[in-house]
């Protein structure tokens, strides 16, 4: 079971990665989605620096779409580093999501 450490800082914006998510852990795929509801919400930036998901297929396979609701119910300016494991996630996911992609 992964564990989540939350290091609070005085700033608006929180950073996350190497998050790994899989649809074979549904229990993995809540606590991240709760992790959003609770504590990104609360910040005005969210950084995911790589590898959100364990893998990505592209966006047409609709993966992680309570993932993908939640993140779009966020007011929190999200930006997104691809990382290995997640470089196919497209302008779909990202345009669906309200995510901006840094380079």
């Amino acid at each position: 079971m992964r564990k989540y450490q939350l290091i609070k800082v005085d700033t608006s914006a929180l950073f996350v990665s190497d998050i790994h998510l899989s649809e074979d852990s549904r229990p993995g795929i809540d606590r991240f989605n709760r992790f959003l509801e609770i504590h990104a919400s609360k910040h005005e930036f969210l950084f995911i620096l790589g590898d959100l998901f364990e893998y990505w297929i592209g966006d047409d396979a609709n993966q992680f779409n309570s993932v993908a609701t939640t993140l779009q119910k966020l007011k929190t300016k999200i930006y997104f580093i691809p990382g290995n494991r997640d470089f196919l996630i497209g302008s779909d996911f990202l345009d669906k999501t309200n995510i901006t992609l840094l380079k």
